[in-house]
């Protein structure tokens, strides 16, 4: 009996030791701080924000563990401190808008250089046989006029007809020389688009080039430090709300968490 006692006495330590401190236990109140102007970002705006990412946490908890409060008493200041960091963001969001108002343009223009392209292709094949077909009755006609001197010239009758043929000749060369003046133009619009569609491709490679230009490399977007919160930089209103969610969690009392999965 003595050794059954001391067996469930030590039991009872080893467990005892062993039990991690839950940092989802006590309520963590949280408040806004100050907002550097640069950000512009109003403190309503900060608060939807900050509220809507600590019921991430407090809905997928299933209690309470985040609350806001204007009190300047909270446990935990949300701070936006601006430096180079957001200055290069924000610089670099109306680079990307820039680039993907181009390159919409661009893909606009592809269609449409497209579109000439297949026109070109048709109009060149058309006229080409149109071209095929003249010289065929052209050498026909010089061989009819040919065989008529060889035989001692032609009669009035002959002559009224090969005056009618060549008369019709006359007219198909000249159509021809025009259409092919209105070809030769079309292509100069058709390479004067590509040409137009290449200086837009150079345009926006050189956007992206100061996009990358603009990269800071790895650098920590908001940090946690004891009961302030301050965030240095964001993209967007999901990148922001994320970040908050992130910190918010270094201040319930969670570490990062190495496993990717």
């Amino acid at each position: 009996t003595f050794l059954n006692i001391v067996l469930i006495t030590s039991i009872g330590i080893v467990v005892f030791l062993y039990i991690p401190p839950n940092p989802c236990d006590k309520q963590l109140t949280f408040s806004i701080g100050t907002i550097d102007s640069r950000f512009n970002l109003n403190k309503d705006k900060a608060v939807e924000y900050s509220k809507a990412s600590a019921n991430l946490w407090n809905t997928t908890l299933h209690k309470n563990v985040l609350q806001y409060t204007d009190n300047a008493s909270a446990d935990v200041a949300i701070n936006f401190v601006y430096d180079e960091r957001q200055r290069k963001t924000i610089q670099n969001n109306i680079l990307k808008e820039q680039a993907k108002t181009q390159t919409n343009n661009l893909t606009q223009k592809s269609e449409l250089i497209k579109i000439q392209k297949n026109n070109f292709l048709q109009m060149k094949t058309q006229f080409e046989t149109a071209v095929i077909a003249f010289n065929q009755d052209l050498t026909n006609y010089n061989n009819k006029i040919a065989e008529i001197n060889k035989n001692g010239g032609a009669d009035s009758s002959q002559i009224q007809i090969l005056n009618t043929e060549k008369d019709a000749l006359t007219k198909r060369q000249n159509e021809l020389q025009q259409r092919q003046i209105e070809i030769n133009s079309y292509l100069n619009t058709l390479n004067s688009g590509i040409n137009n569609y290449n200086f837009g491709i150079k345009q926006v490679n050189s956007v992206i080039d100061k996009i990358n230009h603009n990269s800071l490399g790895e650098f920590e977007e908001g940090v946690y430090t004891g009961n302030k919160i301050i965030l240095y930089e964001y993209e967007n209103t999901t990148t922001l709300k994320r970040l908050i969610a992130h910190e918010l969690g270094h201040a319930l009392g969670l570490d990062h968490v190495e496993d990717k999965n």
